[in-house]
């Protein structure tokens, strides 16, 4: 007994700050706020896609609280991954935004990519046989002709100098 009583009146006490204090109004007072517009400029996804990818998530991201700290709740995760992915802002100023950590901005970045790859990737990717692959292929050169094309996802608009002959040919869909 006696031995008990020296440990715990010997023990290391705990430490008084184990973070530091960081602003959160942005993600407690301005987000709340976002109108249906503002969610798709911001995070390119309305704000029932983006609960929705937060449900569908859930089992891959979600952790526990441990004696070092709490865990960052699942949504602003989801959120701070987002809005990197949306914007390509910086670590740091996703970090100064959301009021954590840069180290845990880039691993809920992580542990979004891998979450989305391990539960939304089999579902919402279907992966063809050979000869679908050869008939889009075949409509591929036929309609536009590219040989060995299979798909296209969007463009991206490159401004240039476009030259004298032919400048007709170098406007794309955005002028």
């Amino acid at each position: 007994m006696q031995i008990i009583i020296h440990f715990l009146q010997t023990r290391r006490s705990a430490p008084s700050v184990w973070a530091l204090d960081r602003g959160t109004e942005w993600w407690e007072v301005v987000v709340p706020g976002f109108t249906d517009a503002q969610w798709l400029e911001n995070f390119r996804m309305s704000e029932e896609t983006f609960l929705y990818l937060c449900r569908k998530l859930r089992p891959a991201m979600e952790t526990q609280d441990t004696n070092f700290g709490l865990v960052v709740p699942l949504n602003k995760m989801v959120a701070m991954a987002l809005w990197k992915l949306a914007t390509n802002s910086e670590y740091r100023s996703v970090s100064h935004l959301v009021g954590v950590g840069i180290t845990t901005v880039w691993r809920c970045v992580r542990e979004f990519g891998a979450a989305v790859e391990k539960v939304l990737v089999t579902e919402l990717l279907r992966f063809l046989n050979q000869e679908k692959f050869e008939e889009m292929a075949t409509y591929f050169e036929h309609r536009w002709g590219v040989p060995q094309c299979v798909s296209a996802i969007d463009g991206s608009h490159i401004p240039i100098m476009a030259p004298k002959e032919y400048h007709c040919e170098y406007f794309n869909r955005k002028g």
